[in-house]
């Protein structure tokens, strides 16, 4: 009933000698299984012994026939079967291979962050100065691409907002600038912050006018929900400028124009025409919409 391959078999006679038949051999085993085997086995070896052991008599002979197994021995040998029709270890590759696969994710995941962390403003979580830079020349470089456009912002008065209600407080209005910005550009615009107060978005696949209804959105945004008003500046590749230095030269002298013209103003260069506070006739909000409707 329990089989030969570890079991003990003595012989007891008549005379109360004890004759031992079969001595198992200690075959080696696996650590862990040893090991298990070892610690369950003492832990239950009392409540266990009597399921492992059996006791046979001879009726010509007044002799007994004792067959018994040490319970750690049992639950080893009973592993071994268990496991010998495959090779027991490769259960333990899949769960260390699924680990190792998790442990590249998270480092690349982290690289990826730490990454995109680098080209990223702290303060308001718009692309720094570098990326702008390194993206706009890409961008220019796209032979896909037939235009890109380019939008530099301004804050109006921030230097009378930060003596006048503290640093905190303009730090709050870059960031709320910053999130209209995010609001009215699509998921494939590139908004930075150039610097200080100043801001910049690449609008690649989009034409002059199309960048000047962003603009112009961008500009009636700001002054309703900050209650602070920018001023902009447009220019567009190739159209307008034919090196990545011209188009920012041209937009920034835009942007300064509309500065001179009495700032919360949409100029684009190089005729200077665009939007003003007073005058929305050349190009309204609903002609700014159709705009981002037809060419973005």
């Amino acid at each position: 009933m329990l089989g030969n391959r570890d079991d003990k078999i003595l012989l007891f006679t008549e005379e109360g000698h004890e004759i031992g038949l079969n001595e198992p051999k200690s075959k080696a085993r696996a650590p862990l299984l040893s090991t298990v085997a070892n610690i369950v086995g003492r832990i239950y070896h009392k409540r266990a012994s009597t399921y492992l052991q059996g006791i046979a008599s001879v009726s010509k002979q007044e002799w007994l026939i004792t067959v018994s197994r040490p319970f750690e021995s049992f639950l080893a040998s009973t592993a071994v079967d268990v496991f010998s029709g495959f090779d027991f270890y490769l259960v333990l590759f899949f769960p260390v291979l699924i680990v190792l696969l998790f442990i590249v994710f998270a480092v690349n995941h982290s690289r990826r962050y730490f990454r995109e962390q680098a080209y990223r403003d702290g303060l308001t979580g718009l692309f720094n100065h570098r990326f702008f830079q390194a993206e706009l020349r890409a961008l220019v470089n796209e032979e896909r691409i037939r235009d890109v456009s380019l939008v530099m912002v301004d804050i109006d008065d921030f230097k009378k907002c930060n003596d006048k209600y503290g640093h905190q407080a303009g730090d709050e209005i870059l960031q709320q600038v910053s999130n209209i910005l995010l609001a009215n550009i699509r998921s494939t615009d590139v908004a930075a912050r150039y610097g200080g107060e100043e801001f910049a978005l690449i609008l690649p696949g989009v034409g002059l006018k199309g960048a000047l209804g962003v603009a112009e959105r961008i500009r009636r945004s700001v002054k309703a929900e900050c209650g602070i008003t920018v001023s902009l500046g447009v220019s567009s590749f190739p159209q307008y400028a034919s090196t990545v230095e011209d188009l920012i030269r041209s937009a920034d002298k835009a942007l300064y124009k509309a500065k001179g013209m009495g700032k919360d103003q949409v100029v684009a260069q190089p005729n200077g025409f665009g939007v003003n506070n007073g005058d929305c006739k050349s190009t309204s909000l609903d002609t700014a919409n159709k705009f981002l409707d037809s060419e973005i």
